[in-house]
């Protein structure tokens, strides 16, 4: 499956104009374990294979949406993903689930948000139980 042909950025009636959008695609896990994906506002911090979401240098974003995408998975598996987003000070959890897939079904999910924060980073967090894949992330924010 390619990384995002169709961008959360696409979708965000009643969000405004996406003017920052940040992503990481192709994040291979073998087999069980931990993906942890940081996407900062801008800066040196920038992840390997992806984006900053406000490299223009605009206001910091408060809301949006995420998508997380697993593909390429080594077979049934159970996976936790947590999103978080920070000011640099506080942290808010976005999004936590467990859940459990069977062998060649894939993870392919989509949230808004709306926070108080001026976001300075987002950070997705799966766990892969008993074998890997490939995670994708990105966000989508005003």
């Amino acid at each position: 499956m390619p990384a995002f042909v169709t961008s959360v950025k696409d979708s965000l009636p009643g969000f405004g104009s996406p003017s920052n959008y940040g992503v990481v695609t192709g994040v291979v896990q073998a087999g069980a374990g931990t993906v942890t994906i940081t996407i900062p506002a801008t800066g040196a911090t920038t992840p390997s294979g992806g984006t900053a979401f406000n490299i223009a240098g605009g206001p910091a974003p408060s809301r949006g949406k995420w998508r997380v995408r697993l593909t390429a998975l080594g077979g049934a598996t159970t996976a936790t993903v947590n999103v978080t987003a920070t000011d640099g000070s506080t942290v808010l959890n976005l999004f936590s689930q467990p859940t459990a897939t069977a062998a060649s079904t894939l993870i392919d999910w989509t949230n808004e948000f709306n926070t108080d924060l001026s976001i300075t980073s987002i950070t997705m967090v799966m766990v892969l139980g008993t074998s890997g894949g490939t995670v994708d992330f990105e966000v989508a924010m005003t």
